[in-house]
């Protein structure tokens, strides 16, 4: 799962994903309360993504390498406890609710290893 060529900046493409956002926005507070969407979709690298800040005390890196692991596209941010995950308007609700599901079971995974999760 990974966006199909860069992203366009139309008014509809912006519609369609932003409302994928706040789907995966939905579902990330409902499966993973402590993290939270920090702003809306932005572009980068030519890719539409969320910032999600990630539970307390874990590494962004280590998330981001999780959710990579898990052929989840996702990026670790400037920002520490920043992670970036990759949207594109080619993803149909299966592979949004996939997102959600891999995101949770990351941070699942690292809170049960506090020595990863703090690195």
């Amino acid at each position: 799962m990974s966006p199909r060529g860069p992203a366009r900046g139309d008014w509809l493409t912006r519609f369609r994903i932003g409302r994928q956002a706040r789907a995966v926005a939905r579902g990330i507070a409902r499966e993973v309360p402590d993290a939270r969407p920090a702003a809306g979709p932005d572009l980068r690298d030519s890719a539409w993504t969320l910032p999600v800040r990630v539970p307390v005390g874990m590494d962004s890196a280590a998330f981001a390498a999780g959710m990579v692991s898990e052929m989840l596209p996702c990026s670790a941010g400037a920002a520490a406890g920043m992670v970036h995950v990759a949207l594109s308007t080619s993803y149909s609700a299966e592979d949004v609710e996939q997102l959600v599901l891999g995101f949770a079971k990351v941070a699942y995974y690292l809170a049960r290893e506090p020595d990863v999760a703090a690195r």
